[in-house]
């Protein structure tokens, strides 16, 4: 067939400017996967497979990425995000940053659950596309989604929005 690839290959996606984002790899016992790669070509994970003996498509879910955030540092949001922990802010009130470029930019889509431990009567806060999320008591907890308007809220419990 003219129109086929060998077992064992794989097929590229490059962005606009030529950078290796996407593969799709078909290897020897004919199972396909599609694998990620960050803007370096760095592989960074494989997001689903199938596997052809069995007849089973797969959709990879990576374990979610969990962060502490020692006392009085003001936390990024980045791409490797998945659940943040703040601890207390002692020094004044914080306000909670995103990475928008770069390799470790936030995603569209990507969800992000954030989570006071201690609270000592200052607070973090993160803008929204609706206001301003604000943790200042312990245990409040939101997850949130971001979207191409900003971060929007999914969950919440404690925290406030103003």
């Amino acid at each position: 067939m003219s129109n086929s690839i060998g077992l064992g290959n794989e097929f590229k996606i490059v962005d606009e400017d030529g950078d290796l984002r996407w593969a799709i790899r078909i290897d020897e016992s004919a199972d396909i996967s599609v694998v990620r790669f960050d803007s370096s070509g760095v592989e960074v994970e494989t997001v689903a497979s199938f596997d052809w003996a069995e007849g089973l498509f797969v959709v990879d879910n990576p374990p979610v990425k969990y962060r502490s955030v020692a006392s009085d540092v003001v936390p990024t949001i980045t791409r490797e995000d998945g659940v943040i922990e703040l601890l207390d802010s002692t020094t004044g009130n914080k306000a909670i940053l995103t990475d928008t470029s770069g390799t470790d930019a936030v995603e569209l889509g990507q969800e992000v659950t954030i989570f006071l431990t201690v609270a000592t009567g200052n607070s973090y806060t993160l803008a929204l596309s609706t206001g301003t999320l604000t943790f200042n008591a312990a245990l409040e907890c939101a997850k949130i989604v971001r979207t191409s308007l900003g971060w929007n809220v999914v969950s919440l419990n404690g925290a406030t929005i103003v």
